[in-house]
């Protein structure tokens, strides 16, 4: 039977160093009330052991979940939402002459991402994610018709300016990082904030 009361380990007080920034290498603490210190600390800062994931389990980097099939049409539909691609071809495909300047986009404002800046998990993911932002944006335009592409532009609105202008399509991208922290590391109180300008 193993004994609670024995001293706290090495790794322990360096644990507890790392999740609270508090050197109790001379506090006598107990094995016991050190893994419980541990448990709490981790609780608060959202961070997840990778034990509790199945070895078997394949779990994705941040590119290959954002690069997947699901993510990016989720990305394209907030753009077909919005500017309604069928409705103006519909309306538009057979006037003849100068371009039609029309804007297309939900305006201005910006999202933010919160979490604890302490979980360096979720700091790590989220610097990838915006890192990679331009690879998973051209992908999201790789996926729509040519059609619908050289129309857009002859409007005078390319899908590259629409996703800047489109509030919806960035704070979409920041929701995806979101789940991607909750689904495969349990990481809770990171959340999307939407400002407007």
């Amino acid at each position: 039977m193993e004994d609670i009361n024995k001293p706290a380990t090495t790794k322990q007080t360096f644990a507890l160093k790392l999740s609270t920034g508090i050197d109790y290498r001379d506090q006598n603490l107990s094995f016991e009330e050190a893994s419980k210190m541990i448990q709490e600390a981790n609780k608060k800062s959202g961070y997840q052991s990778k034990k509790k994931f199945s070895k078997k389990e394949n779990i994705p980097t941040i590119l290959q979940y954002l690069a997947s099939n699901e993510c990016v049409e989720a990305l394209k539909k907030t753009i077909c939402n919005e500017i309604e691609i069928k409705s103006i071809l519909s309306q538009h495909k057979e006037i003849e002459g100068a371009k039609k300047y029309v804007f297309l986009g939900t305006g201005c404002g910006f999202p933010i991402i919160n979490w604890d800046k302490k979980n360096s998990r979720a700091t790590r993911t989220i610097e990838k994610a915006k890192e990679i932002q331009k690879d998973i944006d051209n992908l999201v335009c790789q996926s729509f018709d040519k059609e619908v592409v050289d129309y857009l532009k002859f409007l005078g609105n390319s899908i590259e300016a629409i996703m800047t202008q489109n509030m919806n399509y960035k704070s979409t991208y920041d929701q995806l990082i979101v789940d991607y922290l909750e689904k495969y590391y349990q990481i809770e109180g990171v959340y999307v904030e939407t400002r407007l300008d």
